[in-house]
Order: structure tokens, then C-alpha cells, then sequence
């Protein structure tokens, strides 16, 4: 699930059982779908069972790609256009 709040980006996996995915750190890059003035990318570091950066993010639609290290041979790779508005996802 990937979620904004507070200026916060968290990102977490579960099982379809419901557990949690160990996740042990990634990327997540935040592009405008026009225009790269205001594209970035950030380390998203594991804390409490997910991962978490903190970002400052205008409010509108973002297109937010998150690289997540599962233990995996290749990284978990998700990609969602959101609107953001205050520092929260809508």
C-alpha cells in the first residue's frame, strides 16, 4: 500500500495472508505527468514494517514509481498516479 500524510510517502507490502513483506529499503521517484521541473527522487528507509521518506510535494497529480528491496533477485517495482493535496494523497 502506498500512502502520503504529514509529509510523509510510506510505502508496504503484505502477503495474501495478510503478514507483512520484510522491505530493506528502495526509491521512490515522483514525476509530473508534464513537465520535469519538479521531478525527484528519494531513499525510502524501513521503519515499522514499511518504508518511509519524508517528502515535500506540491499539491496535484504525481506519478510516484517506488523501487522496494524485498530480498528478492530484482526489486518490487509499483507504479501510481495520485493527486496530492496538502501533503496528503487523494
Amino acid at each position: 500500500a502506498l500512502t502520503a500524510a504529514n509529509g510523509t510517502l510510506r510505502f508496504a507490502l503484505t502477503e495474501a495472508d495478510g503478514d507483512a513483506v520484510q522491505l530493506f529499503g528502495g526509491t521512490a521517484s515522483l514525476r509530473r505527468p508534464v513537465g520535469e521541473a519538479e521531478d525527484m527522487t528519494v531513499a525510502l528507509d524501513a521503519r515499522g514494517g514499511a518504508l518511509e521518506a519524508p517528502v515535500e510535494a506540491g499539491d496535484g497529480v504525481w506519478i510516484v514509481e517506488i523501487l522496494a528491496d524485498a530480498g528478492l533477485e530484482k526489486p518490487y517495482r509499483e507504479t501510481r498516479r495520485v493527486i496530492l493535496r496538502g501533503g496528503e494523497m487523494r
